[in-house]
């Protein structure tokens, strides 16, 4: 039994805690978010470079930030062809 149990424990983190708190720091005190910006900013600090987007994106979910926005206003919506529909099939 003894030699089945497994004493892999993970991979260490290539960032403790603390610079953690900093990225995310870092990540909520900007108006625009990019994941190259992001993937610099952590070299730059502390020469770390994932090789998945995926941490990145992690990272930026314990910020608080998503990448997914709803759309309140359709921006190619032109008022006048909506009302010439509206006119051209009520007369229908």
């Amino acid at each position: 039994m003894e030699g089945l149990k497994l004493a892999y424990r993970g991979f260490p983190g290539r960032l403790n805690p603390e610079q953690k708190q900093e990225i995310i720091t870092w990540l909520q005190q900007r108006n625009y978010w990019n994941i190259e910006a992001l993937a610099d900013f952590i070299y730059e600090h502390y020469q770390v470079e994932f090789s998945s987007r995926q941490s990145y994106s992690a990272l930026c979910n314990k910020a608080g930030i998503t990448w997914k926005k709803a759309q309140g206003v359709n921006p190619k919506k032109d008022e006048e062809q909506i009302a010439s529909k509206k006119r051209n099939y009520g007369e229908a």
